[in-house]
């Protein structure tokens, strides 16, 4: 009903009185499809919002207040103007108010809503959109509610017998919609299937009766606005019996004095409504996203565990590229070879570098599983980190689903663009350093020590010096260009074994220019002991109290 005719009526003749006589100061907006008229009158300013919204339009009075937001004036022939007169067009969404020199029309209907400026001689001064330079046409061939009579109907129902009622009653009864026309006919004991010619003049007497009773409540009394397992759903000038009778029985109502107040609350309620939906839907879609593809990672992983087979297979291809060598075109991406090692043979494809000879690649294919316990501790290190990943994202997903305000989405929301699940819009928000863990590569080693890896050398800065505490163990490929790595510690007065800070060297030194040597030297130290040099490079520090341990980069 927040569209309908006689709730822009009620509406403009409650603020009427309040601004007439009232002098603009000035026209502006500050988000998309709203004016904003700023007067004053005995002494007090007001803002008049004319909002037309497609979904959502509507008129507010509310005293004048602090605006946070970026004003844009418009309608500056307007500024010193007095309003003289205001009122809705009968029976349309359409209103105009009068200053001395100009009128001012609010089309809150059709396909281009907008607000127009123009002068007694009707020439128009200004447009709020541009997109529709003339003023749409007006008329109405409805029949007003206090018009109709028992016999006026009658005629009507017999010029469309076949007709169903509801839709007579739209498109005959001015301002009446399909809301208010379900309403109407559960009042006379009718319902939305009868047919004009079913009537009996009963019935028809009693459908008048409900038409006056209904003409008198939009006219005057509470407004209602009803909400269905707490979202607002309605707003109507008239008690909505036909609502309780409905099959959906989570139907409460509360009751407001004043229709500015009402429509105040129920545009609130509803954008409020519409950012919570939106929230989820964008938190919903992200934490999806990422949980289906940690999943897929997961399978894809489980799906390579059988390092054996797979071993088997590479040989395998390796021996037959040895034994077919000469068949095997120079360049070629891929070849096909029979299996002279299974009787019947039978073909099988085989992968080439084209690049590399048959021989080079034989020695590829024999190499690439030829440290086999290193395939298996790498497998088992992503998947060890894949799960844990996943077990924060049904957590968050939890999170989801038990959130209750908008508040709360808005948090979860944050959380997931310092995860980078979701691309930051707008204002930046200063960053949650707990969660900027989410930033860097991340590690789950023996008995759950995390290890942090950075990811280049302004990456390596947030880590070491923003994200990193003092106890931690900070570790760095010595003398390469690499990341720099910590080994989260909860306690100062705790050490992490010899094998955990080994196992982290290696993935340290996975992370250098250094990644392809047989040793590598790493270093470690607290994170104290970690200083910025003056005038170097970005990721370019001074270590004291080091250690270091040699190991073999790992496979990452």
């Amino acid at each position: 009903m927040h569209k309908n005719y006689y709730l822009f009526k009620r509406q403009v003749d409650f603020i009427k009185p309040q601004v007439i006589g009232g002098t603009i100061n000035r026209m502006f907006t500050f988000q998309k499809n709203e004016v904003v008229m700023e007067f004053s009158r005995s002494g007090r300013m007001f803002f008049l919002f004319l909002n037309i919204h497609p979904s959502l339009p509507h008129i507010i009075l509310k005293d004048a207040f602090h605006i946070r937001k970026p004003e844009f004036q418009v309608f500056e022939c307007l500024k010193g103007q007095t309003l003289q007169n205001m009122d809705m067009r009968p029976f349309d969404k359409w209103l105009q108010m009068h200053t001395e020199q100009y009128v001012i029309d609010t089309v809150f209907f059709g396909r281009h809503p907008n607000v127009f400026v123009h002068d007694e001689q009707n020439n128009l001064i200004d447009t709020f959109k541009s997109g529709q330079p003339a003023l749409p046409e007006y008329g109405s061939a409805e029949q007003p509610l206090k018009d109709i009579s028992a016999d006026t109907l009658a005629d009507l129902f017999k010029q469309q017998p076949a007709e169903k009622l509801i839709t007579i009653l739209q498109n005959t009864l001015a301002g009446i919609n399909k809301l208010l026309a379900r309403e109407l006919l559960f009042r006379a004991g009718l319902t939305a299937q009868h047919i004009a010619d079913q009537l009996s003049r009963a019935e028809i007497n009693r459908l008048h009766r409900a038409i006056q009773n209904l003409y008198g409540a939009l006219h005057s009394g509470p407004v209602f606005i009803y909400k269905n397992k707490d979202a607002v759903k309605r707003i109507a000038l008239v008690d909505l019996k036909h609502l309780s009778n409905t099959e959906e029985d989570d139907w409460t109502v509360e009751t407001f004095d004043s229709v500015n107040k009402a429509w105040d609350y129920y545009i609130r309620q509803v954008r409020a409504g519409q950012t919570r939906c939106q929230l989820e839907n964008e938190c919903r879609t992200a934490l999806a996203k990422k949980h289906d593809y940690l999943q897929r990672s997961l399978q894809r992983l489980q799906e390579a565990e059988n390092l054996q087979k797979r071993k088997a297979d590479a040989e395998l291809k390796g021996n037959l590229l040895l034994t077919f060598q000469q068949e095997v075109d120079p360049n070629a991406s891929k070849v096909t070879l029979d299996n002279i090692f299974i009787d019947p043979p039978q073909p099988i494809e085989i992968k080439l570098n084209p690049s590399k000879s048959a021989v080079e690649n034989a020695n590829q294919y024999f190499n690439k599983f030829k440290n086999i316990d290193e395939l298996k501790h790498t497998q088992n290190l992503r998947k060890k980190t894949l799960q844990q990943d996943l077990q924060d994202i049904e957590a968050l997903q939890q999170t989801l689903a038990s959130a209750n305000d908008v508040k709360a989405l808005q948090k979860l929301q944050q959380d997931l663009v310092q995860r980078g699940l979701i691309q930051q819009s707008g204002k930046q928000t200063e960053t949650d350093i707990s969660a900027l863990k989410h930033q860097f590569h991340r590690y789950f080693l023996q008995n759950n020590w995390e290890l942090y890896v950075g990811k280049n050398a302004s990456n390596n800065e947030l880590l070491t010096f923003c994200f990193a505490k003092k106890q931690d163990i900070w570790l760095h490929s010595q003398g390469v260009p690499g990341s720099h790595a910590i080994i989260r510690v909860a306690d100062r007065n705790i050490n992490p074994p010899a094998a955990v800070i080994e196992e982290a060297g290696r993935i340290v030194a996975a992370y250098s220019r250094a990644k392809h040597s047989e040793t590598v030297p790493v270093q470690y130290t607290r994170v104290r002991y970690v200083q910025r040099m003056r005038k170097a490079a970005t990721g370019v520090v001074k270590v004291q109290h080091e250690q270091v341990i040699f190991v073999k980069p790992l496979a990452l």
